[in-house]
């Protein structure tokens, strides 16, 4: 199962996305279609806060586990507040990919503060 935690960021505080685990939804040698989704949904994150808004991003990761970090670039940005409505927006698609895929998917929103 794969677990996901996603905490936006508040005042000073950076937002955090922190995925664990592996979806095995599939048989072995086969394609595992949550996984997938699971991955394009992370790397369509972490683009969109590179590129789109003004904030810092970091990633850390390895099959298994990957952590996504974002901060304020700069002191007088709304990128933060949308940065963090992206995030809700990954929620909500990976919300939707647990309904139907409870037993390989946790996703759970932490209110920061």
């Amino acid at each position: 199962m794969v677990n996901i935690i996603i905490t936006p960021a508040y005042r000073d505080k950076p937002g955090t996305l922190v995925a664990e685990g592996h979806a095995q939804s599939a048989k072995a040698g086969k394609e595992d279609l949550v996984c997938c989704a699971i991955t394009t949904l992370m790397d369509a994150l972490t683009t969109n806060l590179k590129l789109c808004w003004d904030v810092r991003t970091e990633t850390d990761g390895k099959p298994g586990q990957l952590r996504i970090r974002w901060s304020k670039a700069r002191a007088r940005c709304r990128g933060m507040e949308r940065a963090n409505n992206c995030a809700g927006f990954t929620y909500n698609a990976l919300r939707s990919i647990e309904a139907d895929y409870p037993k390989n998917l946790h996703v759970e929103w932490r209110r920061a503060g």
